[in-house]
């Protein structure tokens, strides 16, 4: 896009400064397509910390009747 729109202007660009445009624009079409793909298929990080702390209060779960130490941080 930005080759295109400099060339559309007649603007002359040397080899170095194309290449960095080629590969800035690489750059940012895969991160759209990772973020794009990250939001389709894997689970949200705050999904996974909920499932964690399920399984870490399960394992580790206060007896009934036992009263404990709220913490104060």
């Amino acid at each position: 896009m930005i080759m295109l729109l400099a060339q559309s202007m007649g603007v002359d660009i040397t080899p170095m400064i194309r290449f960095m445009f080629v590969c800035f624009e690489a750059f940012s079409v895969g991160v759209v397509v990772l973020r794009i793909v990250d939001a389709v298929r894997r689970p949200r990080l705050a999904d996974l910390a909920a499932e964690r702390r399920e399984r870490w209060e399960a394992a580790y779960a206060a007896p009934s009747g036992h009263a404990t130490e709220l913490d104060d941080d």
